[in-house]
């Protein structure tokens, strides 16, 4: 999670902007600023990098942080076929 350009890390993603997932935590404490069970809406950065918006505002990406949360992975984004899993 790279907090000063609020995105994540997900090599290989698939995900196209618009998409929605499930953000879970994976057991751990939560990225900053994402809820465990919580639907958001993927903005896509790069092909190794997205973003996560409100659905009610699906173009403004949600500002993350880390501090002590960042590390307690595995964190996850799940779509209706796949986790995508991240620390």
């Amino acid at each position: 999670v790279d907090t000063a350009a609020n995105t994540i890390e997900l090599p290989g993603h698939g995900l196209t902007t618009g998409t929605t997932v499930t953000y879970r935590t994976g057991g751990g404490l939560p990225v900053g600023g994402l809820v465990d069970g919580k639907d958001y809406t993927v903005i896509v950065a790069d092909a190794t990098h997205v973003q996560l918006a409100n659905p009610s505002a699906p173009s403004t990406p949600l500002a993350l942080s880390g501090g002590a949360t960042l590390g307690n992975g595995p964190h996850g984004l799940g779509t209706d076929t796949e986790t995508l899993a991240f620390d």
